[in-house]
């Protein structure tokens, strides 16, 4: 499940650090909507992995340091989810949001019009992306530190693969077998999450693998922090 959200500003200045304020305005127009709801994929004590990604279409715009400069102000957020429960409740939730005004840091965004896409069919076993918003490819390691690595790392594929057989234990085994996912031109950036620097991923790549896990890839992210706008992909070429 796909939609855009096309947002007017009050002024042309967004905080360079944007997710953070997107993941308030998704928490609050969900606990707006239903509180039951939104304490399904929202727990101060426990994390609840949500399989959705996000990603921003700022249009022509300037990146300073600390603030993104729109030319025009206003901007696009495209959400995509595997999860069709939670996407139809954020969808109604959205919905209700359309003319409210949201604060955030030194600005106000407002939900002017909201667009669904229809569903793609994947027959395909190799299709070649375009990554919309940054791959994170994360080592978590024992001591509870994080290690982010490039697709130049040897490591990459490896980290991937694990990655996602563990958000898709519920899979059939065999499904998880022969995935390959192969860069086909990318670059190293620098990204800036709730005031930490972390390493991501643009640009192109491959994937093999069984339709369901592309699929499943396609909606819901690539990588880790998928629910905080990152790994977010879109379809460049069928094979």
């Amino acid at each position: 499940m796909r939609f855009k959200l096309d947002f007017k500003t009050n002024n042309n200045v967004i905080p360079i650090d944007y997710r953070r304020f997107l993941l308030s305005y998704i928490k609050n127009a969900l606990s707006n909507y239903d509180e039951k709801i939104y304490s399904q994929y929202y727990n101060k004590k426990d994390p609840i992995h949500k399989n959705f990604t996000f990603t921003i279409n700022f249009g022509k715009s300037k990146f300073e340091k600390e603030k993104i400069l729109l030319e025009e102000n206003k901007f696009s957020f495209y959400y995509s989810t595997s999860d069709y429960v939670l996407g139809t409740h954020l969808f109604a939730a959205f919905r209700e949001q359309i003319n409210r005004e949201f604060k955030i840091k030194n600005n106000s965004i407002n939900l002017c019009n909201i667009k669904f896409f229809k569903s793609k069919n994947f027959l395909s076993k190799n299709i070649d992306f375009k990554i919309l918003s940054p791959v994170l490819i994360r080592d978590h390691k024992k001591d509870n530190s994080d290690v982010y690595y490039s697709f130049e790392d040897k490591e990459f594929e490896e980290i991937l693969k694990n990655n996602l057989k563990y958000r898709l234990k519920d899979f059939p085994s065999e499904y998880l077998e022969n995935i390959s996912i192969i860069p086909i031109k990318t670059r190293s950036v620098l990204v800036k999450n709730y005031g930490t620097i972390l390493k991501g991923n643009l640009g192109y790549i491959k994937i093999l693998a069984n339709e369901k896990v592309i699929e499943y890839i396609y909606q819901s992210g690539l990588g880790s922090k998928n629910s905080m706008g990152f790994g977010m992909l879109e379809i460049s070429k069928r094979g």
